[in-house]
């Protein structure tokens, strides 16, 4: 289960790449998930480590994979 933060971000880069790899302004995802650089950050390598996004830190590119946490089987 994704933290808040993750989960927000995940929103975010997904509604703005629509899954087409593209260049991140980080002060654009400051601004569009009013959270700070490093919960941004810290959220971006969860998201990595839970296989969500592709990210490569020094060309600052993110690729969705996952756009949804699976449903829980209620």
């Amino acid at each position: 289960m994704l933290s808040d933060n993750a989960r927000k971000l995940l929103r975010v880069l997904f509604n703005s790449n629509r899954h087409d790899p593209a260049k991140m302004d980080y002060l654009e995802l400051l601004r569009m998930s009013q959270r700070d650089m490093e919960t941004i950050m810290d959220a971006l390598a969860e998201l990595q480590q839970s296989d969500y996004i592709e990210w490569d830190r020094d060309a600052g590119v993110a690729r969705v994979i996952y756009a949804f946490e699976p449903c829980p089987n209620n």
